[in-house]
């Protein structure tokens, strides 16, 4: 059995390994960071830790992620750092099996082909993922 964090970013759904999320807390405003990047929302204190706070909606190429009641932090960790990955929403943690979950390439905006995983049952398509492989793949790309 894999174990999920269920999130929403705009209309989609996307889960990432329970055991990458440190935790999860509810979205707060942040502090602006100049000449930021326009991914970077800002720095958030997490247990008295500052942290970059990553706005999912413009990783993923869709509108910016706003802060409204059930928007949420996933808090992770790159390089040894902490991340906060701001999202519209955190469902549920699920328990999925393996032979329930499918594989296949789709085409990367600058050329190339990458693996993505996909879980679906009736009610939706949850796109399986690494948060910080594709903030990766998003700075190589900008």
């Amino acid at each position: 059995m894999n174990t999920y964090v269920v999130f929403r970013v705009g209309e989609s759904w996307y889960g990432v390994p329970v055991l990458d999320a440190q935790a999860i807390e509810e979205a707060k405003p942040v502090d602006k960071i100049p000449k930021s990047p326009v991914h970077v929302e800002g720095i958030y204190s997490f247990r008295d830790q500052f942290c970059a706070v990553i706005n999912t909606g413009i990783l993923f190429g869709q509108d910016p992620t706003q802060l409204h009641p059930p928007s949420r932090f996933i808090l992770m960790e790159k390089d040894g750092k902490p991340l906060a990955f701001f999202v519209d929403e955190v469902q549920t943690i699920v328990e999925w099996e393996e032979h329930k979950i499918q594989s296949l390439m789709v085409p990367l905006a600058g050329g190339g082909l990458q693996k993505v995983s996909v879980y679906h049952d009736e009610e939706r398509a949850v796109v399986l993922l690494s948060l910080v492989t594709a903030l990766e793949l998003y700075q190589s790309q900008v």
